[in-house]
């Protein structure tokens, strides 16, 4: 690859499979700051039609819609956001 030269090639963490930010691993029936974050994020971005509410607590709903993210990115798929869910979701978009 070539870069011009006001580019910046991008940086070993962008390709990683370890998020920028520090993180929870949730899952079904976790709750917090963190799943408040996530099912923003797929509300807002990733609902595959079911329905993904804000919130703080991790249901069945963003358990489906968590799969669905996982296999659309080629990651392992259980459902569970870990670092590679994470990592996956700040390189589209999450803050």
């Amino acid at each position: 690859l070539r870069f011009l030269p006001d580019e910046t090639p991008p940086t070993a963490a962008a390709a990683s499979s370890t998020p920028v930010k520090e993180r929870a691993t949730i899952r079904l029936g976790s709750s917090g700051a963190d799943v408040q974050t996530w099912t923003t994020y797929l509300h807002a971005n990733y609902s595959y039609g079911v329905r993904v509410q804000p919130g703080q607590y991790f249901g069945a709903d963003t358990e489906v819609a968590t799969r669905t993210f996982q296999a659309n990115c080629k990651i392992g798929v259980d459902g569970v956001v870990g670092p590679k869910t994470w990592a996956a979701a700040e390189t589209r978009g999450l803050t």
